[in-house]
């Protein structure tokens, strides 16, 4: 196996697909926001490989199976069909070196990847380096996104599961502020409504308020895990509010059960029927004239990062008070910032 990198051709919507993950797991080169894509690839080959030989194998075992049915003589014949159709069938886009609908990406070999390139390289089976790696990768794509950010992440994941299982407290830094450990009591791995990412429900002591209380974290930005000593059970509420946190969103914390009220006109239920992504979860809806209450029993910060979308006075919180002061602030910072880029105001 040769150090050099390896140039991979492959379809333009798989590639599409890669970069937007590599963004959104935030995969960058070291102090800038550049995204590292051999790095990314790299951990698609590491917690990849071994599911898709073994999916691979497992689909090849199916269609033989279903041929044997058939008028075919031998087993040779059997797997030799099986190869080509998984190949010509379930993988048909194979594009050309050259071409409008394929893109080169190149992947260079690291201490991670060299065996598994090694091993690839010993059971092509007809193929070429390229053809194999455009079917891995294409593959891969197809999954769901939640299921990608399991692949990229696989050993932070595997961890954080058997620490949830086990019940066993870990710390951790997040990758946006190494200076600061987090230690925490795991409670589950759970994704969000959209099926996009996984999050880390836990319960963590937070001394500015001095109690335990429930917290989220990103599978993506938890780094340098490892188990705690720390032996504190879980509490009552904190455990009460994380399985509310499941129920209405793994992204939000709720540390309080406090009703939360919100008068929306006819137009601004017709934009919360349509805005969809980060919408909260109705408790109950009362109808006077054209205006409706919306009620709410979920995370405050999921009501003020949603209902700040909405303009004019489609959207108003009523109580709590805490929160209806927040949107206000922001509202008046929004305008003071224009009124200082547009002194006549």
């Amino acid at each position: 196996m040769e150090t050099d990198k390896i140039n991979v051709f492959i379809p333009r919507k798989t590639a599409e697909i890669l970069e937007k993950d590599a963004q959104s797991f935030e995969i960058f080169k070291a102090g800038s926001t550049a995204l590292n894509m051999n790095r990314f690839l790299s951990r698609i080959l590491v917690g990849y490989y071994d599911v898709y030989t073994s999916t691979y194998k497992h689909m090849l075992d199916q269609i033989s199976s279903v041929l044997q049915e058939t008028s075919l003589q031998n087993t040779l014949q059997y797997s030799t069909t099986a190869e080509l159709l998984f190949k010509k069938v379930l993988f048909p886009e194979m594009p050309k070196k050259k071409g409008q609908q394929s893109k080169r990406i190149s992947l260079k070999p690291t201490a991670s990847t060299m065996s598994i390139l090694l091993n690839i390289e010993n059971n092509l089976n007809g193929d070429t380096m390229s053809q194999y790696l455009c079917r891995l990768f294409t593959s891969y794509t197809l999954k769901p996104l939640n299921e990608r950010e399991h692949i990229i992440f696989k050993s932070t994941y595997d961890f954080l599961k058997n620490a949830c299982k086990s019940q066993q407290a870990i710390s951790f830094t997040l990758s946006w502020d190494k200076s600061v450990v987090h230690e925490v009591l795991p409670y589950c791995i759970d994704v969000s409504r959209e099926e996009l990412h996984n999050y880390l429900l836990c319960q963590e002591y937070i001394p500015a308020h001095d109690r335990y209380e429930a917290r989220t974290y990103r599978l993506n930005r938890i780094m340098h895990e490892h188990l705690s000593a720390n032996t504190k059970p879980f509490d009552q509420d904190v455990q009460h509010h994380l399985e509310m946190m499941k129920c209405y969103g793994p992204q939000y914390p709720i540390n309080d059960d406090e009703e939360c009220c919100v008068r929306l006109t006819e137009e601004g239920t017709h934009l919360f029927n349509r805005i969809y992504f980060g919408r909260p979860i109705v408790d109950r809806i009362e109808k006077k004239g054209d205006v409706t209450y919306y009620y709410f029993k979920g995370s405050k910060f999921q009501l003020y990062t949603y209902f700040r979308r909405f303009d004019k006075d489609h959207a108003i919180i009523l109580y709590p008070e805490s929160l209806r002061m927040k949107m206000i602030e922001s509202y008046q910072i929004a305008l003071d910032s224009y009124k200082k880029l547009m002194p006549h105001l």
